[in-house]
């Protein structure tokens, strides 16, 4: 930009002497470990629901992260992990995984993207509600539930639904699909 800001993708594409900021999806451990060890200055300003993630990610045997796998939320909760780490964007998918790495004598622990649609987290957890080794954390950012509710509630009520995003944002596209429901 005119101020001189750029978006990099990783520590080695900063110039020596620059200052960083970490956005608000977090970034894996390895990344923020590279940016010290390069001796780079940056801000943190990762989500406190997101870094709260990471923390459940980093104690965890085994973490099951409900997302969209390509995510940068997604990429750093699970750059977070202490060991083993699945992603499921959903529940057909989450079957398959515990179809193939469910031990009853492990422990996971189950989270989600902040922005996952609420709805079909409710499936999930209602899934699993029965395996005692799994723990639950309701990960879901209470505004982007609230944010949910408001446009499933307004699509029964409106002809047309203009939903004002980026596509690429997460955001964006589980209020349109909502919407579009």
């Amino acid at each position: 930009s005119s101020m001189g800001a750029v978006i990099v993708e990783s520590p080695e594409e900063i110039p020596d002497g620059s200052v960083a900021t970490i956005r608000a999806h977090g970034v894996p451990k390895a990344t923020e470990d590279r940016l010290k060890s390069k001796n780079i200055r940056y801000f943190d300003f990762t989500c406190p629901k997101v870094k709260k993630i990471h923390k459940i990610a980093a104690n965890a045997e085994n973490i099951i992260i409900i997302g969209n796998s390509e995510h940068p939320e997604v990429v750093g909760i699970a750059g977070n992990a202490k060991k083993s780490f699945f992603v499921a964007n959903d529940i057909d998918e989450l079957k398959k995984i515990l179809h193939n790495i469910y031990v009853d004598t492990e422990q996971y622990d189950l989270v989600a993207q902040t922005t996952y649609n609420t709805s079909e987290w409710k499936k999930i957890t209602e899934y699993v509600t029965n395996l005692t080794n799994i723990t639950v954390h309701n990960t879901i950012c209470n505004s982007t539930e609230t944010r949910q509710r408001e446009v499933e509630e307004l699509s029964k009520k409106v002809d047309l639904f203009i939903i004002i995003g980026s596509p690429h944002s997460s955001n964006t596209r589980k209020l349109y699909e909502i919407a579009s429901e």
